[in-house]
């Protein structure tokens, strides 16, 4: 219902592209977890704090556009948009899963003498702060905040698209200096900064800016406890907001380009595995030498990949499964503030997911790391469709709002949070299951790369239906039915029979040999 990158927690991966690393899993994120080591004891950490600390921050950068961009659809909800402006701005976040098409230039193209990392980095977040500070004086209009005009849909989407991107670039990097700028023995540390970093920055600029953007919440808490006066309107707005965090960029940016140079990578070196696998070898001191592939190199491996039979099969699993939950995913959250639900309290919910997203992926592995993934993936599958028609249920138990009275009696609220938790609960064990089974699968050889492909497609399998789905509950919606309940019956159906029709095809595709996947 509420993620970090949208309206949808469901299989929200960022899929990473570092080629010829050492094969590993993911994070709950999606992000790459390199099998290199853990992370090592808080007495190992000389020489490595300032650049854990500068990795934080770098992260959480990140998280602030994405949080921000989730915060968008409640506002335009609150200010009446339509579904299929929503469609258009859930655009915004479809950089993320295809960066795999320029990653590899970001990887293998830069200038020697800024630095490898740097050479992306720097211009991907001095544009981003730039855009940020300038945007600030018109996004309220935008928004149609001011109230002197309608939602400008088009231009938002604009801004948050080339936000996106530019975040999704500087990810790249990002992820890349992660793995040379610490010392060996601490390189463990780069997927804690990784998904804390990105966790804090949309605590921030969701939940933390949607409660300091609401007047009540404003004037009951924030202003009482300044001993301030109460207002008529909430403590922060979108663009102050933008405008604070374009400045924190900017800031950073320059602390980055003038105190903290990039050491060159020496020639790649091959590790001992015969297989031709690559590895980070350490330079001595400091940070690693990272090895890599040129571009052509990369695309050609990609383009193997993707004529294997098997991971044709594979991609329409991927492409089609998640249809079965689009509607639930996307247009529950925006039902329910349309029903009276304010968006503030839309954002809290959010908060009682982080622990099952920390926790839930580790307690799930051991169900998920045998020989047959695949197998909890679609174990669960059946109890996902029964959700979609729980909060359908619900939405409609939910009664016209009369003057102040709550929305949600303590009952409804109370079952909500169930199934709102126990969504989350099926969702992470599906996401851990596929994790786990590209792993099985992914050619050693080019393990980055194909992990990143294969999530690349199961991330599009996400957004596709989304987006159409959005656009449709307009159209749709008449005055004898709703669009939602319409959608998600149709969503539901079609994920029972892809259910029933694709049970014998996933199962042969857990049992394939090694070899089948191996281009």
């Amino acid at each position: 219902m509420i993620s970090r990158k949208g309206m949808s927690r469901t299989d929200q991966t960022a899929e990473k592209t570092i080629p010829m690393r050492k094969r590993g899993g993911k994070n709950d994120d999606g992000k790459e977890r390199y099998a290199l080591q853990g992370a090592s004891s808080l007495q190992d950490l000389r020489g490595d704090v300032e650049n854990i600390l500068l990795l934080l921050l770098l992260y959480t950068l990140q998280g602030v556009p994405m949080g921000l961009a989730a915060s968008v659809p409640l506002l335009l909800q609150e200010r009446g948009a339509s579904y299929s402006q929503q469609s258009i701005f859930s655009l915004v976040s479809w950089p993320f899963s295809l960066k795999l098409l320029w990653a590899p230039i970001v990887d293998s193209c830069y200038d020697a003498r800024v630095g490898r990392r740097r050479s992306w980095l720097i211009p991907a977040q001095l544009v981003c702060g730039v855009i940020m500070v300038f945007s600030s004086s018109a996004i309220n209009f935008l928004i149609g905040a001011d109230g002197k005009g309608s939602i400008a849909v088009s231009e938002l989407t604009v801004c948050f698209f080339v936000l996106y991107l530019l975040m999704a670039t500087q990810d790249i990097a990002v992820d890349g200096w992660a793995l040379t700028i610490l010392s060996r023995k601490n390189v463990g540390w780069a997927s804690t900064c990784n998904s804390t970093g990105q966790t804090l920055g949309y605590i921030l600029s969701f939940i933390i800016f949607m409660a300091l953007n609401n007047k009540e919440f404003s004037n009951a808490y924030a202003r009482r406890a300044m001993g301030y006066p109460p207002q008529e309107a909430g403590l922060i707005t979108l663009g102050g907001f933008m405008a604070f965090w374009g400045w924190v960029f900017l800031a950073t940016t320059l602390y980055v380009w003038l105190f903290k140079p990039e050491k060159s990578s020496a020639e790649r070196i091959p590790a001992s595995d015969d297989r031709g696998d690559y590895s980070l070898q350490n330079s001595g001191e400091g940070e690693q030498v990272e090895e890599e592939m040129g571009v052509k190199e990369t695309y050609m491996a990609m383009w193997r990949v993707v004529k294997q039979p098997a991971v044709r099969r594979l991609g329409s699993v991927l492409l089609l499964s998640k249809v079965a939950f689009a509607a639930a995913d996307a247009v529950t959250g925006l039902k329910l503030q349309e029903k009276g639900v304010k968006k503030e309290t839309m954002a809290l919910l959010g908060v009682a997911v982080t622990p099952i997203a920390l926790f839930l992926p580790a307690a799930v592995s051991k169900y998920t790391s045998g020989p047959r993934p695949l197998a909890a993936f679609m174990r669960v599958f059946p109890y996902r469709l029964a959700i979609n028609v729980a909060f359908a249920v619900i939405l409609w138990s939910i009664p016209p709002r009369k003057g102040d009275e709550p929305v949600l009696s303590p009952l409804l609220w109370a079952v909500l949070l169930f199934f709102f938790l126990l969504q989350q609960v099926v969702s992470n064990v599906m996401f851990v299951a596929q994790m786990a089974f590209f792993a099985k699968v992914s050619d050693p050889k080019i393990g980055g790369t194909y992990m990143t492909l294969l999530n690349t497609v199961a991330n599009l399998g996400s957004k596709w239906p989304t987006t159409i789905v959005l656009a449709l509950v307009d159209v749709t919606t008449s005055s004898l039915v709703d669009g939602y309940y319409v959608l998600t019956s149709v969503c539901t159906l079609f994920g029972a029979f892809w259910f029933l029709a694709s049970r014998l095809e996933v199962e042969k595709l857990d049992l394939l040999p090694s070899s089948a996947w191996f281009a």
